[in-house]
């Protein structure tokens, strides 16, 4: 431990740690002790001012920010790791200096800042006798979605970077950690809840993110029934959730049904013509709605297209159509002739 990384440890003053940069320079800055970590991220576990924290990231810059100590964590790794509160202005000042690459950044054990403050082992119904405050958790949280969001991390479907964040790269199947669906109650659903009430989040294809990230059937269905906007949200490619779903074979007891259910009224339109239009397989839904469907609503033409749903299904959704629905469709058309 050299002598600033010792201030910032025990809270030294800015005038401490700005005398100790003059004579050190960027290089006592970057030194590491021997598990790697750097002045900033002293500063950062054991509370110094914003001050301190302030004056080195701007003699640091990006290199302080995004250094690595042995655990492969960065700067706001550390600030996401910690069990207490850490104010807004500290994540803000990171996040402009590191910018994207900050957020994206894994530590050893593939987690993104985000995924990591989601996933610590410091959450649970008590900690040390006391019921746990999630409300600091979920601010941050918030703040780095809405960080990643503006600054396209993870892409459309990442919701800054909350969906792909927790992608394990290691993994040669790649499949998505559920490790973020552990804590959807605690953590997840909340902040989700306060991102899709900000004006400027409200379009947000939260559940082409949820369908294309595997997420558990009652996490899907409670973001459709939360959100029912969304089930109407069109992504850049012009594809609804329903699209999603039909693609990537979401099973009609796994939130297919739900889905299909608020889309059609919604849009005041009939279940069957949906599952028609969007390409919804026989055995899975399509077989159940025409069980249930009357005779006006099966003879009924689509008013966008002017096509019966026979003729919707054969011409199939943006990505199938199934010849089972369209056989059961004639053949239930001609026999109410």
């Amino acid at each position: 431990m050299n002598a600033l990384q010792r201030a910032c440890y025990n809270n030294a003053s800015i005038e401490v740690v700005s005398k100790l940069i003059e004579v050190g320079g960027i290089d006592i800055i970057m030194e590491q002790d021997g598990d790697g970590w750097n002045s900033l991220q002293y500063a950062i576990k054991y509370g110094a001012s914003i001050d301190v924290v302030s004056k080195l990231v701007e003699v640091g810059q990006k290199d302080v920010v995004m250094a690595k100590n042995n655990d492969g964590g960065t700067s706001l790794h550390v600030v996401c790791a910690k069990d207490t509160s850490v104010g807004e202005r500290l994540v803000d000042l990171l996040v402009r200096q590191g910018g994207a690459d900050l957020l994206m950044e894994r530590d050893a054990s593939d987690r993104t800042p985000l995924h990591l403050l989601i996933t610590k082992d410091a959450y649970g119904e008590y900690v040390e006798g006391h019921v746990v405050d999630y409300t600091p958790y979920r601010d941050i949280a918030l703040l780095l979605i809405n960080k990643g969001i503006q600054l396209h991390v993870g892409g459309e479907y990442g919701i800054g970077g909350l969906f792909n964040s927790h992608t394990r790269t290691n993994n040669e199947e790649t499949k998505p950690s559920r490790d973020i669906y552990w804590h959807w109650d605690e953590v997840v659903f909340p902040v989700l809840e306060r991102l899709m009430a900000q004006p400027n989040n409200r379009n947000q294809p939260i559940l082409h993110a949820l369908i294309m990230d595997n997420a558990y059937p009652c996490n899907i269905k409670e973001c459709v029934n939360s959100f029912t906007g969304s089930v109407n949200t069109i992504d850049s490619l012009g594809r609804y959730p329903i699209d999603i779903a039909v693609r990537h074979g979401l099973a009609w007891d796994d939130g297919m049904q739900t889905i299909v259910g608020l889309f059609a009224s919604t849009n005041r339109i009939s279940a069957l013509h949906v599952c028609a239009k969007h390409g919804v397989q026989w055995e899975n839904g399509m077989k159940n709605v025409l069980g249930r469907s009357g005779r006006k609503i099966v003879k009924r033409v689509d008013a966008s297209t002017g096509l019966y749903p026979f003729m919707l299904a054969a011409v199939g959704g943006k990505y199938s159509y199934d010849l089972g629905s369209v056989y059961h469709l004639i053949k239930k058309d001609w026999e109410l002739f």
